[in-house]
């Protein structure tokens, strides 16, 4: 028994799947949606006997890195870039 089989999936079922991703990928790329693709890092640093987070977070298009301290901070970043809003332009970008 193959694994399709065993889940219940059908071959049409598989084929309309990836035929609406497929339709859904080229109406965003026919509309131009920007998004931001990031390469987020989390360790733990230990300090005066209290563990705390640090992060990097680089911007895959660009290659551009951010390090921080704390999350909160890194949260603080992210919610900076989000309420720039789709269309906005970096000096990167220009």
């Amino acid at each position: 028994m193959n694994v399709m089989n065993w889940l219940g999936i059908s071959g049409r079922f598989l084929n309309d799947n990836l035929l609406s991703c497929g339709r859904a990928l080229l109406k965003m790329k026919n509309e131009h949606v920007r998004y931001r693709s990031y390469l987020l890092r989390l360790w733990p640093v230990e300090k005066d006997g209290a563990w705390n987070w640090r992060a990097s977070l680089e911007e895959v298009d660009s290659g551009q890195r951010w390090v921080f301290t704390n999350l909160e901070i890194l949260f603080n970043h992210l919610q900076v870039e989000m309420d720039a809003g789709p269309n906005h332009k970096k000096e990167h970008d220009k």
